[in-house]
């Protein structure tokens, strides 16, 4: 690392541990540096083993569940033999784990060969899965679900080939804890004549205490809130495709954080909730729905100069966004991180916690997002459930779209979600990826992972759509009199095991 850059690491820890009430000594030149001999290190290591004791004794009586947490923390990184190596090594001669790993090139034994992450197969995920994280493949395996490859059509001219995975995340102190996503994984829309008028994709990212509870039983009601809004439609024509699926959408959202916010179905929803982000697609159009910080993407490759391209269809809605700020100061809230809300200082220093939404009145909620179904206590402070909606037109064959939690966003970024998902025929090995890289860059920067849910699909445009030649307006009509007509049915094509 160039000098400089050391530089910067230490005046921002400087800065942060003073922000945390520390007096640490920042050396400015070469004379104030101090060379360690054996005898100090030796020193310093004994009082540092003292200090240490002394600390955790302190904390085992001031708070007895964080010293544990960092008890099991401190077992997963002496990497034991019982939690972290395959079978294949634990049966093996060699015991020796630190020994092995720093001789892997001379050691020859079946089912241990150390891989990077640089060419490990993530596409298999989790096979292997212990190389790259906290845990045992097969305490991987026991929190993934994936949701077979299938495809669906819609009125016969398009087909929609997808699949869904969902990895419930790595929590030190509670190892149990249940994967606070939920997913819809393809909701079909059926005509009288069986033929598919449209499909529904959508994914919840949980939060709070009963961020479980919250994020399925919103799926479950946005599904089915959706479904009834479209069968109640009247048989004259509805001339606006895209306003009426954006007021149907909308008003799902809003039922299912009512019945959260009112506790109608007994969930405490005064401090847990749940992001939402839709795509619904019919022959036509791409219509979105989004509050918080899920991610729905549209994926195309354009032949002419090899180039893939990568178009958010929904922004996320954080406490960075102006206009999102304002409405939330509007309400009496406070937008800043948490140790600006401890010191009273809302400075723009250096500061690389995350901003979230507080009250006046008391250090609470602490909300990292400006909208949400649930979050009753939030929704005081200007955190609301409107989706902000959106419609596409209808993208070129082989086009692919990926939805997300913020696992996966976090620690992928959008252009490598689109250079991994073209690679595969199978969207179900595009989803293995992504939830592996995710899950590995999660146990590269912290002691726990979030839950992580992708959806990935590609498009197929079987035919060319009857009423191609005719206007806009035709072919919106067209869509809202069949709506009228024969929407009868919904089948459902998999919510995922929690919403079974």
């Amino acid at each position: 690392m160039k000098e400089e850059d050391l530089r910067l690491v230490e005046s921002i820890a400087f800065h942060e541990m003073t922000t945390l009430g520390y007096e640490p000594h920042l050396i400015q030149n070469e004379e104030d540096r101090i060379d360690f001999t054996e005898e100090l290190i030796d020193e310093y290591t004994t009082e540092n083993t003292k200090l240490t004791a002394k600390m955790n004794a302190d904390l085992g009586e001031e708070n007895p569940a964080d010293l544990e947490r960092r008890k099991i923390q401190a077992g997963v990184l002496e990497k034991t033999i019982s939690e972290h190596y395959d079978t294949e090594f634990i049966n093996s001669s060699i015991k020796d784990i630190d020994w092995a790993l720093d001789n892997i090139d001379n050691v020859q034994f079946k089912g241990f060969k150390r891989t990077s992450s640089a060419d490990f197969e993530f596409c298999k995920w989790p096979m292997n899965a212990s190389f790259v994280g906290f845990q045992s493949s097969e305490e991987v395996a026991d929190r993934l679900e994936v949701q077979r490859t299938q495809t669906l059509e819609i009125d016969g001219a398009v087909s929609i080939t997808f699949a869904v995975a969902s990895q419930a995340g790595y929590y030190p102190t509670d190892r149990n804890k249940p994967n606070q996503d939920a997913f819809i994984g393809g909701g079909i829309v059926t005509e009288e004549t069986n033929h598919k008028s449209g499909v529904l994709f959508a994914v919840f990212d949980g939060h709070g205490p009963n961020g479980h509870d919250c994020a399925v039983s919103a799926a479950k009601k946005v599904k089915s809130q959706f479904v009834r809004e479209m069968q109640n439609i009247s048989s004259h024509n509805i001339p606006d495709e895209s306003t009426h699926v954006r007021d149907l959408l909308s008003t799902s959202y809003h039922e299912a954080s009512m019945q959260l916010e009112n506790g109608v179905i007994g969930i405490d929803a005064s401090q847990s909730g749940t992001t939402a982000t839709s795509l619904f697609i019919t022959k036509d159009f791409l219509h979105v729905a989004n509050v918080g910080d899920s991610r729905c993407l549209l994926v195309e490759h354009i032949d002419e100069g090899n180039v893939t391209l990568v178009k958010p269809l929904t922004q996320d809605h954080t406490p960075d966004q102006d206009s999102e700020i304002k409405r939330i100061e509007a309400h009496g809230g406070v937008v800043m991180t948490s140790n600006q809300y401890d010191t009273n200082n809302d400075s723009n220093s250096i500061n690389f916690q995350q901003k979230r939404i507080w009250s006046k009145e008391g250090k609470g909620p602490g909300t990292a997002f400006t909208r949400s179904i649930g979050d009753s206590i939030a929704k005081e402070l200007g955190v609301i459930a409107d989706p902000e909606c959106e419609h596409f037109p209808f993208p070129s064959t082989g086009a692919m779209f990926v939805l997300g939690s913020d696992g996966v966003f976090d620690f992928v970024p959008n252009d490598e979600i689109g250079a991994v998902v073209k690679k595969y025929e199978d969207p179900a090995d595009a989803c293995r990826e992504l939830v592996g890289k995710a899950f590995n860059r999660w146990c590269n920067s912290d002691e726990r992972t979030d839950d992580i849910t992708v959806i990935v699909g590609r498009i197929h445009v079987k035919k060319p759509h009857a009423n191609a030649k005719g206007s806009t307006v035709e072919r919106k009509m067209s869509f809202s009199k069949r709506l009228g007509l024969y929407l009868k049915k919904v089948k459902n094509y998999g919510f995922g095991k929690e919403l079974l």
